[in-house]
């Protein structure tokens, strides 16, 4: 969080499921988000990286 109130954010918008639905209450930070997925167990994968992103459509 350290770095986040360094730069002034004071809120964030994501669009998609946030993985620690928990931890952004404990924080100074608004955070909306579409929801939260149900534990996994485990939290590698599956994913990509380096592939395009779209948000909102």
């Amino acid at each position: 969080m350290g770095w986040v109130a360094k730069r002034g954010i004071t809120a964030v918008v994501i669009d998609g499921a946030i993985r620690d639905a928990a931890q952004p209450g404990e924080m100074d930070l608004g955070v909306w988000a579409h929801g939260a997925p149900l534990p996994a167990p485990y939290k590698d994968g599956p994913g990509e990286i380096c592939c395009p992103v779209a948000c909102g459509g």
